[in-house]
């Protein structure tokens, strides 16, 4: 698919639709991407400003049941278009500071929830990565016009609050028009992946590994002795000297500044140390130009685009998280992926 490949080397995906990505085509042009067999969790997130809360100290700011109706209208649509049509498994739950949206499919199972202090929770737990390949590039495209919808219904409702008691025809135009700024706004948004490794073990040797081992000829090439000082180490690290080890570097968008993509890895002691925890974040917050040294706004435009679904998931986690990063990693080690707990 030549739009594939030439979005991957431009990181522009402006009209790209990712819906017609199969996963064959995703295997056959990133080989190492076929042994990873699991992906742990998906979870996008994004901040919205003006909310603040939905209810005051004697009435509620935000009418939450006239909200759910219009957010779970925009969900069932997003269903539709991404032709999960099992309508009957989406389920709203209401409280003071939360609106929670559950769709029980046993494919496509998700929960989305709108929290009463601006944030939105997506999340998808630990799938097969040919199942989460489907669900992603099939609905996560509209993920970006359900937040849109989102923040209109909480504007109407906030616009609302502000009218007068008894508004006059002029200040109803007002209150409900284009005169009147939007107070609902984007703050930041993340795409988050998780992948865990497991049953390390070196390619020239069928004795299973610890993961501070793959961490210390792959990572981190001197670990700190007992007084703190960095060293090299010969054999094999004396993991009861140590709790667990964690890397972590942002890398810059090399063409949005905005945007930061985190790479962590994790090597914890809990089951014999035998996972690498891996967490991939694409990140888009106000941050700091270090070239121009001042601050740099986030374009919300961007992040409320099937665009940014695309680059995060193509470019980011499976070029630079899973082919770039987690390879260099476990080079030299074999291991299997997991969606639940470690045994």
């Amino acid at each position: 698919m030549e739009d594939l490949q030439a979005a991957r080397i431009s990181r522009d995906y402006s009209g790209f639709l990712l819906r017609e990505v199969d996963w064959s085509l995703i295997e056959e042009g990133t080989e190492f991407v076929s042994r990873i067999d699991y992906i742990r969790r998906f979870t996008f997130t994004a901040h919205l400003s003006g909310i603040g809360k939905w209810t005051g100290m004697s009435t509620e700011v935000v009418d939450a049941d006239r909200v759910a109706l219009r957010l779970h209208a925009a969900i069932e649509e997003a269903l539709v278009s991404a032709q999960f049509l099992n309508l009957t498994e989406l389920t709203t739950s209401i409280s003071t500071d939360r609106l929670a949206f559950q769709y029980r499919d046993p494919d496509y199972e998700f929960d989305l929830t709108f929290l009463g202090d601006g944030t939105v929770v997506l999340e998808r737990r630990g799938s097969r990565m040919r199942a989460f390949h489907d669900w992603y590039t099939s609905f996560m495209p509209y993920v970006p016009q359900i937040l849109r919808r989102a923040m209109a219904a909480f504007d109407t409702e906030l616009h609302h609050r502000l009218m007068p008691p008894h508004p006059t025809p002029a200040d109803t135009v007002n209150a409900m028009g284009t005169d009147v700024p939007e107070r609902v706004k984007l703050l930041s948004s993340s795409f988050n992946f998780e992948v865990v490794c497991h049953r390390l073990a070196h390619e020239d040797s069928a004795k299973i590994s610890t993961n501070l081992e793959v961490m210390r000829d792959n990572v981190a090439v001197r670990l700190p002795d007992a007084g703190g000082v960095m060293t090299r180490q010969e054999g094999e690290p004396h993991v009861a000297d140590y709790g667990r080890m964690d890397y972590r570097i942002g890398l810059r968008h090399p063409k949005r500044n905005y945007v930061t993509q985190f790479l962590t890895v994790m090597a914890p002691s809990n089951a014999k140390w035998s996972g690498l925890f891996f967490t991939f974040a694409y990140v888009g917050e106000n941050s700091t130009d270090w070239g121009e040294g001042h601050r740099v706004a986030i374009n919300p435009r961007f992040f409320l685009s099937p665009e940014a679904c695309a680059d995060a998931y193509i470019s980011f986690f499976l070029d630079i998280g899973l082919v770039g990063f987690v390879a260099s990693v476990t080079k030299g080690y074999t291991f299997t992926t997991t969606a639940s707990t470690l045994d």
